[in-house]
């Protein structure tokens, strides 16, 4: 058994923003005339970007770890596909070995000059439940409550000559929820108008 911990070493590299781009890789492999290793903590293939599910640091050196020790005794090549299971099965990870490219293309920059072999992945998870169907006296009151906070977004930019910035470019922008609309206006009219002010919005 091949023990990569003495041939190469991981670098792991943070997301400042905290926003899920982390990554990791190795260096040293390239001492043995191999590619090194890179891995995104967050899914680069597939329908579920993985919003709330990473690869954590120690996930990703064990899996780097172990893909180096694979690929050097010849278990694993370049274009092979493996699968993990995590939480309790309720996630399946599909990794698969690409292709290597220069290191600076996946900002490997301590693997430079070497090339670089990403891990590409998806995850999958199974729907959290079977969506239910809704009746007819909660659609009216769903249909009701966007009426009136149509209504009370007109109002706010009417009277405050506030207009709402236009809608985000994806989904992940929707950082104030799915009525970013109404929260963006009403927050800007309440930083520009008195209680009074407000207080009066409720009356007209």
């Amino acid at each position: 058994m091949i023990d990569p911990t003495a041939l190469c070493e991981v670098i792991s590299v943070f997301d400042p923003d905290g926003k899920g781009g982390d990554f990791a890789y190795t260096v040293g492999l390239r001492d043995l005339g191999r590619p090194e290793l890179h891995i995104s903590a967050r899914p680069t293939e597939g329908e579920d970007p993985g919003a709330d599910w990473v690869l954590s640091h120690r996930d990703r050196h064990a899996l780097l770890m172990r893909t180096v020790s694979e690929m050097l005794e010849g278990a694993l090549s370049i274009g092979d596909q493996f699968v993990e299971s995590y939480d309790d099965g309720l996630a399946t990870v599909t990794y698969r070995l690409d292709p290597p490219v220069p290191a600076e293309e996946c900002e490997a920059l301590m693997a430079a000059p070497a090339d670089v072999v990403r891990i590409r992945w998806r995850l999958e998870r199974p729907p959290a439940g079977r969506p239910l169907p809704v009746d007819a006296g909660t659609k009216e009151d769903i249909a009701a409550r966007h009426d009136l906070e149509r209504a009370t977004t007109m109002k706010v930019c009417v009277l405050t000559g506030y207009v709402a910035p236009s809608p985000p470019d994806s989904d992940a922008d929707l950082d104030l929820g799915p009525q970013w609309g109404v929260v963006r206006c009403v927050g800007a009219q309440v930083e520009a108008y008195s209680g009074a002010f407000l207080n009066s919005l409720l009356a007209r």
